[in-house]
């Protein structure tokens, strides 16, 4: 493998490539308009670090840093960091996106509200990888859900639909639809499935959940995995943030809950 230094000309030359690309300026161009004023972000980015700071203490605290990378990358982590790519927070009326041929369930999430919000998530989920976990359904729903249960914590003004990336009318769906939600993984005998082909919808991005009616979102897993997580912590107040990461059990967090909503 070859390892690039700062010195090759190779890699010279595809980064003046790069800069000087039509379309790479036209989208920089465009970054530029409508990123004049981040101060919003800023603080926004600062106070959940704050929060952060008080959850996870003695972790490492992530700069944030920016970049146009030609719709690559949303965000990375990268050692100390998380970089966003800009590109793909430009608003829902950007036509970069139609152009692309992005669905609507994406183009709905690429604004600047939810800088922050993929920041700190994919920063949550350098810090504890799920690779390292069990690959059942409820497994995935419960690491989703403590996702969602620290973005409760890090962005608490956000409102619900940016921590889950749901519209209003799908979070209310899935509020008004939680104990049939629960039936339908029971019924399907899904919960302990490790067939991910078979349960990917239920804790993905995607346009809705396989079998559910079309006003469900895709991620209902993840949603319920939250409301598994919340109950679970209001019976055991004594467990940190960090504590709940590293509880790796997603059955025994499951049974000590004693989730089971309303049909």
């Amino acid at each position: 493998m070859k390892i690039w230094t700062r010195n090759d000309k190779y890699l010279i030359t595809n980064i003046i490539n790069f800069i000087n690309d039509v379309d790479i300026q036209r989208i920089y161009a465009e970054v530029n308009a409508r990123f004049k004023n981040m101060d919003d972000v800023e603080k926004s980015y600062n106070d959940a670090v704050s929060n952060y700071k008080k959850l996870f203490p003695s972790k490492l605290v992530p700069k944030i840093y920016t970049m146009v990378n030609a719709f690559n990358y949303s965000v990375i982590s990268i050692d100390s960091a998380v970089v966003v790519g800009l590109e793909l927070y430009l608003g829902s009326d950007c036509p970069f996106y139609v152009s692309l041929q992005y669905p609507m369930y994406k183009i709905h999430k690429l604004r600047r509200e939810f800088i922050v919000r993929d920041a700190m998530e994919c920063w949550l989920k350098s810090d504890y990888d799920n690779a390292v976990g069990k690959h059942d359904l409820v497994s995935q729903m419960i690491y989703n859900g403590k996702i969602l249960y620290a973005l409760d914590k890090l962005l608490p003004d956000a409102d619900d639909s940016i921590k889950t990336g749901f519209t209003k009318k799908q979070l209310e769906w899935c509020k008004a639809s939680e104990g049939a939600i629960w039936t339908f993984f029971i019924e399907k005998k899904l919960l302990f499935s490790t067939n991910e082909t078979q349960y990917e919808s239920y804790v993905n991005d995607g346009p809705t959940s396989k079998g559910m009616p079309k006003e469900s979102p895709a991620n209902t897993g993840s949603w319920m995995g939250w409301q598994i997580v919340k109950k679970y912590l209001s019976s055991h107040p004594e467990i940190s943030l960090r504590q709940l990461f590293e509880t790796e059990d997603a059955q025994k967090i499951l049974r000590e809950s004693k989730y089971k909503p309303q049909v």
